[in-house]
């Protein structure tokens, strides 16, 4: 007669088998958790993009009709988006001004084309005016490393 002995636990080949496999998941996995959070930053630039450019385009008619300078086009979008509705993904900055500050952690900056300071954008969405000849606004989006991202770029016109 054979005996079988009780099944009281896991044995140490099971415990290295299932370390092992959690292990290679591990290994699997933790790359992709860096690029599932830049997308999902990247994501939150689309929100904001979306958020400034249905302002815009809702009031560009009225500000060519009455012949609104990029002064006054600026202190509106500022005034709109000052009460807090738009974060910088990347800071978690609520920051809205008319140009980017020394700290750049700003959410929203927004300036006149002639103003051609690109430091300190990283994760914000800017909205450069140009009323020279024909209104024309344009809207971008910049990664965490301050460049503009294409795909995420609008340009108004009335």
């Amino acid at each position: 007669m054979i005996k079988r002995r009780k099944d009281n636990g896991f044995t140490l080949i099971e415990l290295m088998i299932v370390i092992a496999v959690i292990g290679i998941l591990a290994v699997v996995l933790v790359p992709k958790v860096g690029t599932i959070k830049t997308q999902a930053k990247t994501t939150g630039l689309d929100t904001n993009i979306r958020l400034v450019e249905g302002y815009v385009q809702s009031k560009i008619t009225k500000w060519a009709d009455k012949g609104t300078i990029a002064t006054e086009i600026q202190d509106d979008i500022v005034a709109a988006f000052n009460n807090e509705e738009i974060t910088n993904p990347f800071t978690f900055s609520k920051n809205v001004t008319e140009t980017a500050t020394v700290g750049g952690d700003d959410a929203l900056i927004v300036q006149r084309s002639a103003d051609t300071d690109s430091e300190n954008r990283k994760g914000a969405v800017v909205v450069e005016i140009d009323n020279s000849d024909l209104l024309t606004i344009r809207i971008t989006a910049h990664d965490n490393n301050g460049d503009m991202i294409d795909d995420l770029s609008v340009d108004i016109t009335p």
